[in-house]
This record gives C-alpha cells, sequence and structure tokens, in this order.
C-alpha cells in the first residue's frame, strides 16, 4: 500500500493511530515518519488528520467487509459463517500478540470510535455508518436461510455488538480466548440451528 506519497501518508497516519491513538497522533510527526513535504500532505488531504483517519477508516472497513462476506459465503447457517470468522480474527490477533508489529496499520473500529465518539462528529458518524454496513451484511445472510426480518436485524446487531466487545477484550487482556469462547459458544447465544464443531 505504500507505492503513492498519498497510500504512504495513509499508511503512516494507520500505523500511529494503530500506536498511539488519534488524539496523541500529530500532522508533524505523520509528517516526520512518512517523509514526505507538509505541502503534499495537505494537496492530498485538504482537510488534515481527521481526513486521513476517515479515509484509514474506509480502507481498513473494506478489507473487513470482504473478510466477512467471504466467510459468511462458504457456508449456509449464517453462525457457522460467523464461528469461523470469529476464529480467523482471533487467530490474527493472536499473531499480532506474538509477534507484534510496529507498522500494523488496520485499524480497529471500535477503539478510534471510542476515542473520538464526544469529540470529533465526523468521526464517529463515520464509524457508526461502518457498523452499520457490517451489520446489513450479517442481516442478508440471516435472512438468505430464512430467518425472518425483524428478527434478522436483532441477530445481526448482536453479531457487531459481540464481535466488536469481544475484541475489546482480546486487545485488552493479549489473549485470543475471548474471541474463541464466543466463537465456541454461539450455539447457546443465537436460538438458530447449527451444527456441532
Amino acid at each position: 500500500m505504500k507505492n503513492t506519497t498519498k497510500e504512504m501518508f495513509l499508511h503512516t497516519a494507520s500505523v500511529l493511530f494503530v500506536n498511539k491513538g488519534y488524539h496523541a497522533t500529530g500532522i508533524s510527526e505523520i509528517l516526520q515518519k512518512s517523509r514526505a513535504p507538509k505541502g503534499s500532505l495537505y494537496y492530498y488531504f485538504p482537510h488534515g488528520k481527521e481526513q486521513l483517519a476517515i479515509e484509514s477508516l474506509e480502507l481498513t472497513a473494506q478489507k473487513i467487509y470482504t473478510e466477512i462476506q467471504d466467510t459468511l459465503s462458504r457456508y449456509d447457517n449464517p453462525l457457522e459463517g460467523f464461528q469461523e470468522h470469529l476464529r480467523y480474527i482471533a487467530q490474527k490477533i493472536q499473531e499480532d500478540i506474538d509477534n507484534p508489529r510496529e507498522d500494523k496499520d488496520n485499524i480497529s473500529i471500535s477503539l478510534i470510535a471510542l476515542e473520538t465518539f464526544s469529540s470529533n462528529e465526523l468521526i464517529r458518524s463515520r464509524c457508526q455508518e461502518i457498523f452499520a454496513h457490517m451489520q446489513s451484511i450479517y442481516r442478508q445472510k440471516f435472512i438468505q436461510y430464512g430467518v425472518e426480518d425483524k428478527l434478522a436485524d436483532f441477530f445481526a446487531m448482536n453479531a457487531v455488538i459481540l464481535t466488536e466487545g469481544a475484541l475489546v477484550l482480546t486487545v485488552t487482556q493479549k489473549d485470543s480466548r475471548p474471541l474463541y469462547e464466543l466463537a465456541d459458544n454461539l450455539p447457546l447465544i443465537f436460538n438458530l440451528n447449527i451444527k456441532s464443531r
């Protein structure tokens, strides 16, 4: 992703947001780490750090949408796909815990939402839209499986709530068990027939 000046700015900003947080990351540090002239940053991102954060969130969101859709598409039962997606996330995070990388640039939507919800309406709004789109992916899969609309909405909302909660516990504890335990216990939470693993 670091082939152009714009991509270098996005990568550098994303890495800093992941490691330091949105508020603790300054434009001067983004410029220093990217080694690009200040004028080029404002050429590509006229709204500065806020625009960098929103576009970085968008890149991460597109990856998440693709991962969810690809996993769900391999299973008829949405809960089996959901379980597999949780285990995939757990494996990725455990790899990051075991082998930390300073150049990791996938922003946590939950953590940046929690950090900025009361201080930046544009970022809060974008995070809201991302979570809503995740829900819509799950909702469509539940409806395809024959779940009625209202219950599909409820299941989809809880799929996102449970995933994001388990993610926060996992990164806080530096232990992927919350994600694996959630995956293993989904049949107890969702009243939907599912094959035992």
